[in-house]
C-alpha cells in the first residue's frame, strides 16, 4: 500500500490516519496553537470570544466563560446535549 503523505504529519493526520506518529503531530499542532491563543489572551483580551470556546480554547477565565464551561461540564456529567 503507497501511501502519497509522510507519517508523522499533520497532514497524515487529516488524511484519517491514526498511528501513534500522525497523532502526535496532532497532540503537538494543537498544543502549540492553544498556547499561542492564551498569549495573544494576554496580550489583548478583546480577541476572546467569550463563552464556552473562551474558556477551553483561550484559557479565559472570566464569570462568563466560566459559567459557560460549568453549564457544559454539568450537561456532559447528566447525559444532556
Amino acid at each position: 500500500m503507497n501511501i502519497p503523505w509522510p507519517h508523522g504529519t499533520m497532514t497524515g493526520y487529516k488524511h484519517h490516519c491514526s498511528c501513534d506518529y500522525c497523532r502526535e503531530a496532532n497532540r503537538l499542532y494543537h498544543r502549540d496553537q492553544r498556547a499561542k491563543r492564551r498569549l495573544r489572551t494576554k496580550a489583548d483580551p478583546s480577541v476572546v470570544p467569550h463563552g464556552l470556546g473562551g474558556y477551553k480554547n483561550w484559557g479565559c477565565h472570566c464569570v462568563e466563560c466560566t459559567k459557560a464551561n460549568a453549564d457544559h461540564s454539568f450537561d456532559q456529567y447528566y447525559g444532556r446535549s
